[in-house]
């Protein structure tokens, strides 16, 4: 361990102060911080993602600066150095099979991405790495909860949701309320971007509908994994292009994904759940 560094520090602030996150804080920005940080090796590294992900765990409220400040550095550290803290991370052999399987004796949906490229595979692992710790962070009624992640496969695993995509719930109950459901996604959504977290491929598929009847995003942010690459292609799609709910500065390539490009896609699938 690197000795009188900022890490030993860090693990030595007393968080039931009420200064703790000015002091996190001081720290984090500080240079000899960043001076240490670019020499971590394993051990360290392990302890400070750790640290850092348990100082998470213990904000409530999301929209904090410290919430924010902390998981800014969290999604920088394991996008830099490849890196995800234990809770974030599932072993391969607990899962019954390919898209759906069981963990903890729960089912659960399995979302892997495949891609094929010429690109820079660094940069997708760590725009992966990023994604994950952001998504693993993140607490709504509305938002599908992450239970981890297989790095090597590329894999995000989260509850199966029973009702199935917003889709196919909307086809096999017509009858469904679609304004409640709407705005079970309007919700979701509002708090993606209270949290500043783009979806970047909002749509039906990727809306679910849980035991109670309420719709639940997922899949958020594999579009930033994805962006870059020439083909993609995702092993659990099964509707086609996102074309019809992308926003047209994007597909002409004037503009990037946005907040505001989400709320077009939310119009979309609007116009999606009304036509069924």
């Amino acid at each position: 361990m690197i000795p009188s560094d900022p890490l030993q520090q860090l693990h030595d602030l007393d968080r039931a102060l009420p200064q703790f996150h000015e002091q996190l804080s001081s720290i984090l920005h500080s240079d000899e911080y960043r001076n240490v940080f670019l020499k971590l090796q394993s051990g360290d590294l392990a302890r400070l993602v750790e640290y850092l992900d348990s100082v998470i765990v213990g904000i409530s409220d999301p929209a904090s600066v410290p919430f924010q400040e902390s998981l800014d550095e969290l999604r920088n550290i394991c996008g830099i150095k490849g890196v995800l803290p234990k809770s974030c991370t599932l072993s391969e052999s607990l899962l019954g099979c390919v898209y759906e399987g069981t963990f903890g004796g729960s089912k659960v949906r399995i979302r892997r991405v495949r891609i094929y490229l010429r690109g820079n595979p660094h940069r997708v692992k760590e725009t992966f790495h990023q994604v994950a710790v952001t998504w693993k962070h993140l607490a709504h009624p509305n938002i599908v909860p992450l239970l981890g992640v297989i790095i090597d496969s590329f894999e995000l695993i989260s509850d199966r949701m029973p009702g199935g995509d917003l889709t196919e719930y909307i086809t096999n109950h017509p009858d469904a309320d679609r304004i409640s459901l709407l705005t079970n996604v309007a919700e979701g959504l509002n708090y993606l971007h209270f949290c500043n977290v783009i979806h970047g491929d909002l749509k039906g598929s990727n809306i679910l509908v849980d035991v109670t009847g309420h719709a639940r995003i997922t899949d958020f942010g594999l579009t930033m994994v994805t962006q870059d690459l020439d083909v993609i292609r995702n092993g659990s799609a099964k509707h086609g292009c996102s074309s019809r709910w992308i926003a047209p500065e994007i597909l002409d390539g004037r503009g990037t994904y946005s907040k505001e490009a989400d709320v077009f896609s939310f119009a979309g699938v609007a116009i999606e759940v009304r036509r069924r």
